[in-house]
């Protein structure tokens, strides 16, 4: 049998997971006697993924899987950019906001089934403060929830715990008076409790932050939303999993190749669920197709 990906390597956060996932199992049922050739290595620490995904790209491996949650796909796709190595996800985190929105199974052996014998996507990616995304990237609460869920105590993951901090930093949250300017000089002031810019449709956990973003259409979306009162914001929660964020109350939705977001002073910023400190004033931009993604056949565009 001919291999679709004759050399695969296999990049795993062992760190990652809802729960242990014995991926040397997975990986020996899916492979064994299919003509590929292929190796797993372990990261160490941040950023080893792409490390090591930007030598398998050099070693003119055909696909390198990014085994764990959106920080892990972010640093393997990272190290693919502008190469002719395939991106494959192996889903093991607790958001994969990427895997859902190529429609992949959050399974992380199902996934690995759809990819080898699925279609090639040529996706964009996005840029902000030396670092990419690929799902979204996000300067309010979303960031704010990042760094608590990074810095807990307690290690449990999940949307259970998830769900308590977002409410936990809900309650203590201040937005702060925030100018974007979009590429055709739209400005738009706002005290945004979101401040969103979304490659793909998913923020993790299920909810659905642009519902009509694409990864292949060559602009950014961005949702702002303004704060509306605790009861009304839970009351219209439920819209975030139905995709029609659009209809709640506060929320403007946009769309453009690059993006301005002017804060009075540096803060949090979230990339693909991972917080960091940034600059008061950022430059969202795009890269168009940039990484080769393996997606199921026929899936979602």
């Amino acid at each position: 049998m001919t291999a679709r990906y004759p050399s695969i390597d296999v990049i795993v956060n062992p760190a990652a997971g809802r729960g242990k996932v014995d991926v040397h199992s997975i990986l020996t049922a899916l492979l064994s006697g299919r003509g590929h050739s292929w190796g797993v290595h372990c990261t160490t620490g941040r950023g080893h993924a792409t490390e090591l995904a930007r030598a398998a790209a050099a070693r003119g491996v055909d696909l390198v899987v990014a085994a764990g949650g959106d920080g892990t796909a972010n640093e393997v796709g990272s190290g693919l950019l502008d190469s002719e190595a395939v991106l494959g996800l192996m889903p093991m985190g607790s958001g994969n906001a990427l895997a859902r929105a190529l429609g992949l199974p959050i399974d992380p052996a199902k996934a690995l089934g759809e990819i080898l014998d699925g279609d090639v996507r040529a996706i964009d990616v996005g840029t902000v403060a030396g670092r990419h995304f690929f799902s979204t990237a996000g300067v309010g609460l979303d960031a704010a929830v990042c760094h608590l869920y990074a810095s807990r105590p307690d290690r449990r993951r999940g949307f259970l715990p998830y769900l308590a901090l977002t409410l936990r930093a809900y309650l203590s949250y201040v937005p702060v008076e925030t100018v974007i300017t979009l590429a055709d000089g739209v400005e738009i002031r706002s005290h945004p409790t979101i401040a969103a810019v979304a490659n793909t449709s998913h923020f993790g956990n299920g909810v659905i932050i642009a519902p009509e973003a694409l990864p292949d259409d060559g602009v950014l979306d961005l949702c702002v939303i303004d704060d509306t009162g605790v009861l009304r914001a839970l009351w219209h929660s439920r819209r975030l999993f139905r995709g029609t964020i659009d209809r709640m109350p506060g929320v403007r939705l946009f769309r453009s190749r690059c993006i301005r977001i002017a804060r009075p002073r540096p803060g949090l910023l979230q990339v693909d669920g991972e917080a960091t400190e940034a600059e008061a004033i950022l430059k969202v931009e795009i890269l168009p197709r940039a990484v080769r993604v393996a997606v199921p056949r026929g899936g979602p565009r």
